[in-house]
């Protein structure tokens, strides 16, 4: 794995320990636990991020809230230049939250 590669995995996990902090108010869970994070990419060379993020229900009325709050988080991290949330048509399930909720370590 070049150097690129493994900056941009630390830059991702540092943007998803982050996103820990947004909370969903519908359901009082953070954003990663509830898995609405799909995806995140910080490009190594610029710090330009870009988050992936499904919506508990299509018309969620918190829309504009979970990405602006997603958004502001992202680009308060040191060395991001620009944070852009794409939220995408994806069905969400309490699958989702059972699957990352296994991989949390519970202390």
């Amino acid at each position: 794995m070049g150097e690129d590669a493994r900056l941009e995995l630390t830059r991702e996990d540092e943007v998803r320990n982050a996103l820990r902090t947004v909370i969903d108010p519908e359901v009082g869970i953070d954003v990663v636990d509830l898995g609405l994070i799909r995806e995140i990419h910080v490009d190594p060379r610029t710090g330009a991020a870009t988050v992936d993020l499904i919506l508990t229900t299509k018309g969620c009325p918190l829309v504009d809230y979970l990405t602006e709050q997603v958004r502001r988080r992202t680009a308060s991290l040191p060395g991001i230049t620009d944070a852009e949330v794409r939220v995408l048509d994806e069905p969400w399930d309490w699958d989702r939250f059972v699957k990352q909720r296994g991989s949390l370590k519970i202390v």
